[in-house]
């Protein structure tokens, strides 16, 4: 349904018109707001987008459009009218706030895409594309709602407690991914200043779906002295190839969106300490986080100042998966500029606390990027 909304959209309001007569259907539905000549959400706006929101995610996902009224034709809801809805910017920031606020627990992956008419740009017509949920049943939690709905057929139904229980108690899988982080342990003093820390490795669980019994594999280039987390139910083994992996018991948890930490392995970062200072009292972060002012190699001694070991970066190569999980297999390419703003983000919250410090923070580590990732069959991960 996203590719159809943004084939819409990129018709502008043409797009919109082309939909004149056409049915609801299974995963199509059109509302015109409660008033359209303000973006403020009414209870009846409110129930409408969170109830169909709850409908879609429930079933096979689908596609919300406001700013269309309807009519009967042959005993369907046809759209006959548009109602373009007026401050749309505004009403967009509402609707996002709305589906927060009252869809439980929350769809991932929901779109809005805003489509302004082409005589006056600051009103128009909503998209909200909604997919279908693994995560469910999605509880609409409207102003006197708080019930589970369905989409079946042309409309929205609610669901019975035969089916919420259902689907409640439906086997599913979690999936996993990974996080890297680095912490900020010791620092010593003078120039340069030198920080000794730990690169870790964390499972992430990114559904509502507990994953038990985790694993991980992993091998690097060049090759890192990885050591297990410390944790009892965690056990760390290194492999022949050079390999090394972690593995969970079966009364070990990966809870939902809160990372589980699997392994580390000691760095050293060091930095002239003037420039330091001055760059992070003055909220340049972004020179903070240019490579060439940083040093990094495997942690030894401390007072050591490290060789520039991660000048090429780090190739990673990862296999990981759950009881209840399948498994993954990825090659991520990590520069050193990665490993800086691990750091860097690390060590400057502490210090930048005014928001506006923090927004230019937040900028400088959006701009550095992702490091590069690659999937991997997973049977050939470590061939």
């Amino acid at each position: 349904m996203l590719d159809r909304a943004r084939q819409i959209a990129e018709l502008g309001e043409e797009g919109i018109k082309s939909l004149l007569g056409q049915p609801e259907s299974f995963q199509l539905e059109f509302k015109r707001k409660d008033d359209p000549t303000h973006p403020r959400l009414s209870d009846i706006d409110k129930r409408s987008i969170s109830n169909e929101v709850s409908g879609f995610a429930n079933a096979e996902g689908g596609l919300l459009i406001f700013g269309i009224g309807t009519g009967q034709e042959k005993k369907q809801d046809v759209a006959k009218d548009l109602k373009p809805i007026r401050q749309l910017r505004d009403f967009e920031l509402e609707v996002k706030a709305s589906i927060s606020q009252h869809i439980s627990p929350s769809v991932e992956g929901i779109e809005l895409i805003a489509v302004p008419t082409k005589a006056y740009p600051e009103e128009g017509y909503l998209l909200i594309v909604v997919p279908a949920s693994e995560n469910g049943p999605h509880m609409s939690r409207a102003p006197k709602e708080h019930r589970y709905y369905r989409r079946s057929g042309e409309a929205t139904s609610l669901m019975d407690d035969r089916l919420v229980r259902t689907m409640i108690l439906a086997p599913r899988e979690a999936k996993l991914g990974v996080r890297w982080r680095v912490t900020s342990e010791v620092s010593i003093g003078g120039n340069p200043r030198k920080y000794k820390n730990h690169l870790g490795l964390s499972l992430l669980n990114q559904t509502y779906r507990a994953a038990t019994a985790p694993y991980v594999r992993l091998t690097s280039s060049p090759s890192l002295p990885f050591a297990g987390s410390n944790r009892d139910d965690l056990t760390f083994y290194r492999h022949e190839d050079s390999s090394v992996s972690v593995s969970g018991a079966n009364t070990t948890v990966v809870h939902p969106l809160i990372p589980l930490p699997m392994m580390t392995v000691g760095l050293s970062f060091a930095v002239d300490a003037k420039d330091l200072e001055e760059l992070i009292d003055g909220a340049e972060f972004a020179s903070l986080l240019e490579p060439s002012r940083w040093l990094i190699g495997s942690r030894t001694a401390l007072s050591d100042t490290p060789n520039d070991e991660f000048e090429n970066g780090i190739e990673l190569t990862l296999a990981y998966a759950a009881e209840n999980a399948s498994p993954t297999a990825q090659k991520t390419i990590m520069e050193k500029q990665h490993l800086v703003a691990l750091f860097v983000e690390t060590l400057s919250r502490r210090r930048a606390t005014k928001a506006g410090n923090l927004q230019i923070l937040r900028r400088a580590l959006a701009s550095v990027g992702a490091p590069i990732t690659e999937l991997l069959p997973v049977d050939t991960a470590f061939d």
